[in-house]
């Protein structure tokens, strides 16, 4: 399950984002996509050593490359959760995209980001799906409509 991950990207061939789940970024929005390929690729091919990591005030990244793929994960800037923890939750996500996703689906991509829209579903974090769950709950439990039936019989308007 994924606890600390915030927000997400995956990069085809470390340039193009074919994925993103993000809270600050537009969906369409390449400019970060671009960032996060020159940072890599300089560090990588230039410097012959891979950024993997890299903070902001608030937050960190951390980058994996899986089989031309890069993920690229924000994740809030504690102290408290282990690198490990968070590099496993990264691992994770890279091994739930290529279970959906087949080598020659991601080859054969067209540039079209609806296809790996439905990603988002798999994913999803432990607030979304307790919140999800708590609503429901909230759902099933307070009748519909303006009048809600007390146990005194007394009415009450919302």
């Amino acid at each position: 399950m994924i606890k600390h991950l915030i927000d997400l990207w995956v990069l085809k061939e470390y340039r193009i984002v074919v994925f993103n789940k993000a809270e600050l970024f537009d969906p369409d929005d390449q400019c970060f996509g671009g960032l996060i390929s020159a940072l890599y690729g300089l560090s990588k091919n230039n410097l012959h050593d891979p950024l993997f990591r890299f903070t902001t005030q608030n937050h960190q990244y951390y980058l994996i490359e899986r089989k031309g793929i890069l993920f690229v994960g924000r994740f809030a800037r504690h102290k408290t959760i282990k690198e490990k923890i968070i590099l496993k939750e990264l691992e994770y996500v890279g091994d739930k995209f290529f279970e959906c996703y087949s080598k020659e689906e991601i080859k054969d991509w067209d540039y079209d980001v609806n296809k790996f829209r439905d990603f988002k579903n798999i994913i999803r974090t432990k607030k979304e799906i307790l919140g999800e769950f708590i609503d429901n709950l909230w759902e099933r439990r307070i009748p519909s409509g303006p009048v809600i039936q007390t146990s005194s019989t007394k009415e009450c308007h919302i």
